[in-house]
């Protein structure tokens, strides 16, 4: 947007002043002119020093919209009314909301532009950490099922660009009542948090791991074929019973049973009829004893 304003310059400095946010004034070239208080505590510097300085030295957009000669372009556009990095003069970064409105001089008719500048980083941190808690689990710091409803189709689709069959893993804690029953709740949670930090270890990079509740965990993965699958749940089991369990009062002994489902996910199949199936072969592998699994090919019906 554009405002034609006749305002004699002193009159808008002073003005600047009444802004609750971080004001400036500034040339056609992208020079500052003048600043608020505000102004000067975010940039980190005088006001005295800031006067001819250019706005790039703070706003790397503005640096080469300026070096293009399209720095009023953007400013009659609205590029400038836009999220922006911001660096103060201690290389400081900061995620502001830059304002811009291009105004006239009465008496030289000189064009200068006003700015407004709030910085925003602590609420965008603060954003992007309430994001992060909706989709991760407390107590292991596993993602979790919502994080799991919102992955699995894209899961689903790598396969398919990159011609790999999809894996859906279940796993479930083998005798873990009976662990709070005779050990208390405190060594439950300690169980499932041993349990999540082995199959972090077991699982690569690019699978992804989510505590579905209780002591039941998830695997999404690529795999070439069945016995690329047979090797997941194998490794999965081992990191578990490997390695036992150590707190204050004991040992405990951990295993797992699982359930695999693995097949070739085609256009218009349900990914969530892949974790069912999983989850039967892993009920099943419960009944026949502990520490058992079973791996099948998945077929839609």
């Amino acid at each position: 947007m554009t405002d034609v304003l006749g305002i004699d310059s002193w009159v808008l400095d002073q003005a600047l002043e009444f802004l609750p946010d971080a004001a400036l004034s500034c040339n056609e070239g992208g020079r500052i002119l003048g600043t608020n208080r505000e102004a000067t505590v975010l940039l980190r510097r005088e006001a005295r020093d800031l006067h001819g300085m250019g706005l790039g030295v703070f706003l790397p957009a503005v640096a080469e919209w300026v070096e293009s000669d399209t720095f009023l372009d953007m400013v009659r556009s609205g590029g400038l009314d836009s999220e922006q990095e911001l660096v103060d003069a201690s290389g400081r970064e900061h995620l502001v909301w830059l304002r811009s409105r291009l105004l006239a001089r009465n008496r030289e008719g000189n064009r200068f532009v006003l700015l407004t500048v709030r910085d925003i980083t602590n609420r965008v941190h603060t954003e992007q950490r309430l994001r992060e808690m909706a989709l991760t689990d407390e107590l292991t710091g596993l993602h979790n099922r919502r994080y799991l409803d919102s992955i699995l189709d894209f899961e689903v689709e790598r396969a398919r660009r990159y011609g790999y069959m999809l894996c859906c893993l279940f796993a479930d804690l083998d005798r873990f009542k009976q662990i709070n029953d005779e050990h208390g709740h405190h060594v439950g949670d300690l169980a499932l948090r041993f349990v999540a930090d082995r199959l972090r270890v077991a699982c690569r990079k690019l699978d992804t791991l989510v505590r579905w509740g209780g002591d039941e965990f998830v695997v999404i993965a690529l795999t070439k074929d069945m016995d690329g699958a047979r090797r997941l749940v194998e490794r999965v089991n081992e990191a578990v019973s490997a390695t036992p369990l150590d707190f204050n009062e004991g040992t405990v002994s951990l295993g797992l049973s699982s359930g695999a489902s693995v097949g070739n996910v085609g256009v218009g199949e349900s990914p969530s009829a892949m974790l069912e199936h999983a989850d039967i072969l892993l009920r099943q592998a419960k009944a026949s004893g502990r520490g058992r699994w079973r791996v099948e090919l998945f077929r839609a019906t």
